[in-house]
């Protein structure tokens, strides 16, 4: 399925985040985009697309909101997790686009000297990261604040430390407006390094780079964009 921009379209429906912690938000209208089958999520617009990740994961919940008052956020987590419910694995899906208030807005990924991928049919704009996962205190309103709430609803929890590849696609790049992010977030355990090793060796070591070049690899095996 190509990746091409359509008509805008809004939902009736409300749905407000509740869970503790949850960023305050005024009642917004429910995601528009839809779990087809275990790992696929289809959007019918902005892109036009189905989303694939292993079918091994557990759909965890879906958000619809204003991120900051400035854009129209919509979230859905895939999770792959133990019994524990402490994720070995996050795919957190998010659709973007500046709202008409900020007509001036726009997203500069694609003027970025970034690594650029394919997941699937499109190319995204790559980047790995580490930091800290369930003591983490995000920012009061982010977008990492409402991940964590939904999570929590669903009855899931991040592991001590985490990996992850942030992956976006900027759907025009004449008119950067709208974007597709995906972050792709590992249990930073399995990897034998720890937040503390990383640090201490610092970004421009062989451990940083095999670590990262390593979660890249895994995001683009693991991730399929249609």
């Amino acid at each position: 399925m190509p990746l091409t921009l359509s008509a805008f379209a809004v939902t009736l429906a409300t749905h407000v985040c509740t869970a503790p912690g949850c960023p305050d938000a005024a009642p917004w209208p429910a995601p528009m985009r839809t779990v087809e089958a275990a790992g696929t999520l289809v959007s019918p617009h902005q892109p036009q697309a189905r989303i694939v990740v292993p079918g091994s994961a557990v759909y965890a919940g879906g958000r619809r909101w204003a991120l900051y008052d400035a854009v129209d956020a919509e979230m859905h987590l895939f999770v792959e997790a133990g019994e524990d419910r402490v994720v070995d694995r996050l795919y957190w899906i998010q659709f973007e686009a500046y709202l008409p208030t900020l007509p001036e807005a726009g997203y500069d990924f694609h003027l970025s000297d970034l690594e650029q991928r394919a997941l699937g049919d499109a190319s995204f704009f790559v980047r790995a990261r580490f930091g800290e996962g369930a003591s983490d205190v995000p920012q009061a309103g982010s977008d990492n604040a409402m991940m964590r709430a939904v999570l929590e609803e669903a009855g899931y929890t991040l592991p001590a430390e985490t990996i992850n590849a942030t992956m976006k696609h900027i759907l025009d790049a004449d008119n950067p407006r709208e974007e597709l992010m995906i972050i792709y977030i590992e249990d930073l355990a399995p990897t034998g390094a720890s937040m503390a090793d990383i640090i201490n060796a610092g970004l421009d070591s062989a451990l940083w780079e095999g670590l990262s070049q390593g979660v890249l690899d895994r995001a683009e095996a693991r991730v399929v964009v249609e």
